[in-house]
């Protein structure tokens, strides 16, 4: 598809608050927050990546660090979450450097994120600093963009952003909301760590699973008009799953485990 027509095509389907807006100002991401929590079927989304997450803390002491919380919802699904942002916003506890985080070694029960690692220009710098902040046992929970055969063309096609699998496992910073590679999970923590456990020494893939492949498209995101209302989120999510598309899914729930420094095994 042409640049003309992909410009066509979102002029059509664009969501009335998300035009002209300045994606890498605080307007936009309040502007984001309106919208989630507007459209249900996105909403539905958000809550259910956010009961997943829950799920998948490990037990234990120590806080829950959000990376990237901007106009998100996952606060109301993980109570005491510290949220975090580049940004100062009124819903968000507090300006956090992703490369140096404000907490003590090992102090931490999980770091998690929801879409904000492709943006992190580098990634195995924030993989370190979060392996030095999260505690032996601790984990990464990551809900990100993951490259299928569909998503891939979805991506590459649709999206406004860079889907770069060819790329390295960095790309040159720019503002933190707009400078992205979509592909850089995969890259990370398929492409370049494969044969290995994880992506680095002192972080453990658990598991990589695709969800979601007409889900988030239905429900318009963050820039086009949802395609159905909040109530058809169970039937969605019953075919997506029932009928194998799920593999197909344009994101990846993603769990990270913190290894332990005495732990033997393959590196």
């Amino acid at each position: 598809m042409s640049a003309t027509r992909r410009g066509l095509l979102r002029r059509l389907l664009g969501d009335p608050e998300a035009r002209d807006l300045d994606v890498g100002g605080s307007d936009a991401t309040r502007a984001h927050r309106r919208m989630l929590l507007r459209k249900g079927l996105l909403r539905r989304i958000h809550q259910e990546w956010g009961r997943w997450i829950a799920r998948s803390l490990p037990a234990g002491d120590g806080d829950v660090l959000e990376i990237g919380s901007g106009g998100g919802i996952l606060d109301r699904s993980i109570e005491g979450l510290v949220t975090s942002d580049v940004q100062e916003l009124p819903w968000v506890d507090r300006v956090v450097d992703a490369l140096d985080l404000p907490f003590d070694d090992g102090s931490l029960r999980a770091v998690v994120c929801i879409n904000a690692f492709h943006h992190l220009p580098e990634p195995l710098d924030f993989l370190g600093e979060a392996a030095r902040a999260v505690r032996p046992g601790g984990r990464l929970l990551m809900v990100e963009p993951w490259p299928t055969a569909w998503s891939s063309w979805v991506y590459r096609r649709l999206h406004h952003e860079p889907f770069d699998k060819a790329a390295p496992p960095r790309f040159e910073p720019g503002h933190p909301m707009v400078a992205a590679n979509g592909a850089l999970p995969w890259i990370v923590l398929r492409r370049d760590a494969e044969g290995r456990e994880g992506p680095t020494p002192t972080w453990r893939t658990v598991s990589i699973e695709p969800t979601m492949p007409l889900s988030y498209l239905l429900s318009g995101g963050l820039s086009t008009r949802p395609c159905l209302p909040g109530a058809a989120a169970p039937l969605v999510r019953a075919l997506e799953c029932a009928t194998g598309l799920e593999r197909q899914g344009l994101f990846a729930r993603i769990v990270l485990e913190r290894r332990d420094p005495t732990e033997g095994g393959r590196r």
